[in-house]
Formats: structure tokens, sequence, C-alpha cells
């Protein structure tokens, strides 16, 4: 496998006066990813505070890297959006940055199988510890039944 590119986070300066409104406030950064917008945040407010949360381990493991400089400031939590709730619990959070996209890392990756330019599973899953990927989903779904949702 290839070393992951860096994740260049895009739109910083419109994400930053759109999603900080208080510069001593907590933010849940729902789609933490490397840490690229996390990290300009909390460089740039220096009293600001962060929850960070993926669902995917190498994004974890690159965000914490990234953003150990930041110490007690920022709590990271393995975990889907679907679970902002639990993750934030009594955090009195200020804004809720979701960066939905997908990063050239996870792209990179041939074991993820986005990619038809390198060889591996057609998984297509952010997370790659998730179970069943599109590949094994298209070897169960009957003929027919694949028609209908293309069409």
């Amino acid at each position: 496998m290839t070393r992951p590119r860096h994740h260049e986070p895009v739109l910083v300066e419109e994400a930053m006066t759109t999603w900080v409104t208080d510069p001593r406030g907590w933010y849940l950064d729902g789609t933490v990813g490397g840490g690229g917008h996390a990290g300009v945040l909390l460089s740039r407010f220096p009293k600001a505070n962060l929850i960070g949360m993926d669902r995917d381990p190498t994004a974890m493991e690159m965000a914490g890297k990234h953003l150990e400089q930041f110490g007690s400031r920022v709590r990271l939590a393995r975990a889907d959006i679907a679970e902002m709730e639990t993750v934030v619990g009594e955090t009195p959070v200020v804004g809720i940055p979701l960066d939905l996209g997908v990063s050239a890392f996870q792209l990179d990756d041939p074991l993820r199988g986005f990619s038809h330019q390198t060889e591996g599973p057609l998984h297509m899953a952010l997370d790659r510890d998730a179970g069943r990927g599109v590949g094994d989903m298209l070897a169960e779904i009957e003929e027919d039944e694949l028609r209908r949702v293309f069409r």
C-alpha cells in the first residue's frame, strides 16, 4: 500500500468565518478526518475546544497525531455522526462543522475499493472495518433488482 496523501482542508477561510461564532466555545467536528479544519480552528482561536469524531479508524489516528499539540482542548471519539448526542453528552457545543466529502487518503487506499485505477476489493466504505462492502452486496443482488435500482 502506498503512503496516504495528506488531506488539505478546503475553503478554510469560509469555514472559519461561518463555523466560529464563539472564540471560547466548544465545537464538535462531526467528520474530523485528518484534523485539518480542526487544527486551523484550534490554532486561530486558542481559547476554543473541540470534540472530533469520525467513523474511520485511519482518520482518527491521523487526527490524533495532527491535533495532539492542542492537548486537553481536544477530545476524540471514533463514532458515526448519528451518535453525536452520545459523544457530546453535557458539553455545551456552540458549533458543529461537518465536512461530508471524502478525503484524498481515503480515495488513494486500494483496500477501500473506491478507485478503478488500482487493484483492490470493491468495498467503497469509509470505514475499512465495515463488514460488507459494495462488492458483497452486488454478488448477492438479483439482476432484475439491480436494473430497478439503476433505473
